[in-house]
């Protein structure tokens, strides 16, 4: 057909046919004069061999399909300039059932129509088709490679030869839209020369296998669900992923990609998924590479990479035997959820950071960041601070980092933890060393053992804690400045002679907790006592900046002679503020004399009382300590112990405790009897109230008014008074 005009019109069901010699659409010598038509509704199909030039205008009109059965060659670029000059239009279908030859420029402008290169369900001979040229399908839909009993549909894209630039582009009606290379399909890209871009367009489904050999850049989004052979060994001339975007990336979907090759990223682009991959990987600028939806396995090196990491909670990236240097690295390590495991990760100049689970030892020598959760790191070979001592382990706000290791480690790297924040050393002591430093942004330092901290700690804005379930030493040498208040809560902290203490914070003891001050040991900060403060090993004399005993805290003194160095002192170098509770103990069978008086704190100023002072279970008979409080000092005197039946909790003065002891034991015992008898009654709260007040000095004023609790017992009280009347 040169000049003329060939239409075949199925509208009959039976299929409109040419057959016989080879046919040549168009003669390369006009433009567009040789016209190829199908219509109707059926096939229409050429079994002879055909040659489509430059001057071929071919339109397959919608509900038509055109079958090429024999060889086809597309000579379609008069100029050989790489302009397709030929035209192919229509709604309908093309269909291929043998081999295919693109010798030159072409393009499918059928966007509501579709191409089957793969033949009809009845052609189950593999076909070959030669793409040599660029190609471009813009249409509705295109597949390849479907199941053939001899031999399997290929592909070849192919730029080895001189003038073979070949390349296809496949442009779907959306975006969104896919092309799939099907399960038993093969497509070979084919590179001899300088980095070629081979795939272009929307995205392509790579379900069967993809032979690439050469510098090769696929410029369409890929999501591989079969296998990827990378047969070129030179390192400079790899696959190239350069589709997709980071929000929208090439996807590993249960595939493949084997070497001995190297696999690009380009930068901005990204690989997600769960496969295999047994190359090296050789990422570049941001690029991403990102377990997810499954387990990605790396059995090669990553050279370099924007960002390595997890994506979800069953994503798992697995090293196997690599270690991943985030030296090599532009955004470290990044998990959001997942586990990282086997081989190993030396953190250097790029962090590790997120939320997830890190089996893999750790060697750290930049910066692990719990970030957006709990980021659990779990190796007993974790290398925490690095070779260099340099490590930091961050929490950052409402996150925790949790370690989990089973030997004491000495650590000579920082901790941070910001507001909200937790650093957990879970199941063994991370010892800091002189050389370490612990900063507290408001958050929170925590470990399941015994820790010396003998570096440098940090409080600052807000209120940080450190809560050990062991005993917290406080090293001599140790520096800690308090610009925020720091909570301590652990059984026994210790803070022995050389351990320094300064800023403007409060080091506040959690009530229930114990915090100790070695003989000549100085804390020259506000100390706020909830717990129990002891002094010394027994006893000893300790100072303090400040002190606020709150009121369900406890000083413990302990006096073992008349000589003030046996006896327990606190000086406090500005105020003391009094509340709770103090806990007076005799040492070595010291037994104080009528009148001996003992000073147990000094204070530039005092305010406030002890509510409750339990005298020593070993005070000789018939005395007991009087306290004393005076402006600048809180002192003991011995003095002869009144005879109060109304004392029922025996520390020498009747008050508010001694009447809550009486109405828990109303009614069940004789523990509070005044009266001898041997009944805890209403007789006996009428002799608290006559003995209200007598003894030690009340430190507060009791109500007028009893509690509720109290009044109801008060009733109670004087109707058995009552009753007693009556039976007299």
């Amino acid at each position: 057909v040169m000049d003329g005009q060939l239409n075949l019109n199925n509208t009959t069901g039976v299929e409109a046919r040419w057959q016989g010699e080879p046919l040549d659409i168009g003669d390369d010598m006009n433009s567009l004069d040789s016209d190829l038509n199908v219509a109707g509704t059926g096939v229409s199909r050429i079994l002879s061999t055909i040659d489509f030039n430059s001057d071929a205008d071919v339109d397959i009109a919608p509900g038509a399909m055109l079958v090429l059965n024999t060889v086809v060659d597309f000579n379609t670029d008069a100029l050989d300039d790489g302009t397709a000059d030929a035209e192919f239009t229509g709604g309908g279908t093309l269909v291929t059932n043998s081999t295919v030859n693109f010798n030159e420029a072409t393009t499918f402008n059928m966007n509501t129509g579709v191409v089957d290169l793969d033949g009809e369900s009845s052609d189950i001979v593999g076909n070959i088709i030669n793409i040599d040229a660029q190609v471009v399908m813009n249409v509705d839909g295109f597949k390849f490679g479907q199941n053939k009993i001899a031999g399997s549909d290929t592909l070849d894209i192919d730029n080895l030869n001189a003038g073979n630039f070949g390349t296809l582009t496949v442009n779907l009606p959306n975006a969104n839209d896919e092309w799939a290379l099907l399960s038993s399909g093969v497509m070979n890209l084919l590179n001899g020369a300088a980095v070629t871009t081979m795939l272009s367009g929307n995205a392509a489904q790579l379900n069967g296998t993809v032979n690439a050999d050469g510098d090769i850049r696929l410029n369409a989004r890929v999501d591989i669900g079969g296998t990827v052979n990378i047969l070129s060994v030179a390192a400079d001339t790899p696959l190239r992923l350069n589709g997709g975007t980071l929000a929208n990336p090439n996807m590993l979907v249960g595939g493949i990609i084997n070497g001995p090759g190297v696999l690009s990223l380009d930068s901005s682009r990204a690989l997600h998924g769960n496969g295999v991959i047994n190359t090296v990987v050789d990422g570049n600028g941001s690029s991403e590479l990102v377990a997810e939806g499954g387990l990605l396995t790396l059995n090669n090196a990553v050279i370099d990479i924007g960002t390595l990491g997890t994506s979800g909670g069953s994503a798992v990236l697995d090293l196997t035997t690599n270690t991943f240097d985030t030296s090599v690295s532009q955004g470290g390590v990044r998990m959001d959820s997942g586990r990282i495991q086997n081989g190993g990760l030396r953190i250097t100049t790029q962090p590790l950071r997120g939320h997830g689970l890190v089996l893999s030892p750790v060697a750290n020598e930049g910066e692990i960041i719990a970030q957006g959760g709990q980021l659990v790191i779990d190796n007993p070979t974790n290398d925490y601070d690095g070779l260099g001592n340099t490590g930091k382990l961050t929490a950052q706000a409402g996150s925790e980092l949790v370690l989990h290791d089973n030997a004491a480690f000495l650590f000579n790297g920082t901790v941070q933890a910001d507001a909200g924040g937790t650093v957990f050393a879970d199941g063994f002591e991370l010892e800091f060393e002189p050389g370490s430093t612990l900063t507290l942004n408001g958050g929170a330092y925590r470990s399941t053992k015994a820790t010396d901290i003998g570096g440098t700690v940090n409080a600052t804005a807000g209120t940080s804690a450190i809560r050990i379930g062991g005993t917290t030493v406080f090293e001599s040498g140790s520096n800690t400045t308090l610009t925020g208040d720091l909570v301590v809560d652990t059984p026994n902290t210790v803070i022995p002679v050389g351990a320094n203490f300064s800023g403007g914070g409060a080091l506040i003891n959690a009530g229930g907790a114990q915090l100790r001050l070695l003989d000549g040991a100085t804390a020259n900060v506000l100390v706020e006592n909830n717990g129990t403060m002891v002094l010394g090993s027994s006893p000893g004399q300790a100072t303090v900046g400040a002190l606020f005993q709150g009121a369900t805290g406890v000083l413990d003194i302990e006096l073992g002679g008349i000589n003030p160095s046996l006896v327990d002192t606190l000086m406090v170098s500005s105020t003391a503020q009094l509340d709770g509770t103090l806990d007076l103990s005799l040492l070595g069978g010291f037994m104080p004399a009528l009148g001996q008086t003992f000073t147990i704190l000094t204070a530039l100023s005092r305010t406030g009382t002890f509510a409750t002072v339990n005298q020593p279970a070993t005070m000789p008979a018939g005395l007991l300590f009087d306290v004393l409080y005076n402006p600048t000092n809180v002192q003991l005197e011995v003095i002869s112990a009144p005879m109060f039946t109304a004392d029922f909790d025996m520390d020498g003065d009747v008050d508010g405790a001694d009447l809550t002891q009486w109405e828990g034991d109303f009614g069940l015992n004789g523990d509070s009897d005044a009266n001898s008898d041997g009944n805890s009654n209403g007789f006996d709260f009428l002799q608290w109230q006559r003995q209200y007040g007598s003894g030690a000095p009340a430190v507060t004023t009791l109500a007028a008014v009893p509690e509720p609790a109290t009044t109801a017992l008060c009733v109670v009280a004087l109707a058995a008074l009552a009753g007693a009347r009556r039976r007299i």
